[in-house]
């Protein structure tokens, strides 16, 4: 232990207060966990969206929401995108840190010479990738469905940027506090997915209640999927500062959450 706080502190003194060398293996070897798996990381997930878009289509037509400024078909891919990534983006971060828990490499990460604050980034910044390269994707292959156009490419990037950073700092905390694999399903299935859902991936905002509308202007799926929609139709139901300034603070938040549960440690170290 003496001679790993030792090494530590060599890397301290060489790199500064912060490892980038460490930080930027953890991001790629991250960032590897998936590629290695395209199939089922990125082929998959593009596949279900395009069947959701394909079944919404033949049921529904494209003249589902007449009263839209923008074909439906266009509201429904931007929805189904941004639906994908925030779903993948927690998938890689929460099964990343529990697999390593199970598997008893986690001591392995904490016993490094990383602190808490390179760890969360780098988890965070590579589920973040997994997730925009997924988007990217999707576009390219709904691109042959549909005439695909970016409305403003830097809220495009941003959105998605804040989006999956989001969930790949929730994907830790749940990760974190999860036992066992059950765990996690349980919040996919749960809390995740239904909010993603019903967070109107599919139909706009004014087909709610008055009252569900006044609650869902404020639910973190709905200004994702919101502000996302902008970025590519230019079609949004809320405002775009307040989805700047509320997801920007947000992903502030869960990361500081996620660095605060593994610097001391919890469920982590037992």
């Amino acid at each position: 232990m003496i001679e790993l706080n030792n090494k530590y502190k060599i890397g301290v003194r060489r790199f500064g207060r912060v490892n980038f060398k460490g930080f930027l293996t953890l991001v790629e070897a991250e960032t590897r966990r998936w590629l290695v798996v395209l199939g089922q990381t990125l082929l998959g997930p593009a596949i279900t969206a395009i069947l959701f878009y394909l079944v919404i289509e033949i049921a529904f037509g494209t003249d589902r929401y007449s009263d839209l400024n923008v074909p439906y078909e266009q509201f429904l891919i931007s929805g189904l995108c941004i639906m994908i990534c925030v779903q993948q983006s927690f998938s890689h971060s929460s099964s990343s840190i529990l697999m390593k828990k199970v598997m008893g490499t986690i001591y392995d990460l904490l016993t490094s010479p990383l602190s808490a604050l390179e760890v969360t980034l780098a988890i965070t910044i590579a589920s973040a990738i997994r997730g925009m390269v997924l988007v990217v994707f999707t576009l390219i292959i709904f691109s042959f469905f549909s005439e695909i156009r970016i409305h403003n490419y830097f809220y495009f990037f941003l959105a998605l940027l804040l989006s999956s950073t989001i969930m790949g700092a929730a994907g830790i905390i749940a990760g974190i506090v999860s036992e066992k694999f059950e765990h996690i399903s349980n919040i996919t299935s749960f809390i995740v997915t239904p909010l993603s859902f019903l967070s109107c991936s599919f139909y706009p905002i004014t087909k709610l209640p008055e009252t569900i509308q006044n609650i869902t202007y404020h639910n973190p799926f709905f200004v994702m999927i919101d502000f996302f929609r902008f970025s590519v139709i230019g079609y949004q139901s809320g405002s775009l500062n307040y989805s700047i300034i509320y997801l920007t603070t947000l992903a502030f938040i869960v990361w500081l959450i996620s660095f605060m549960l593994y610097k001391t440690g919890h469920k982590l170290k037992n």
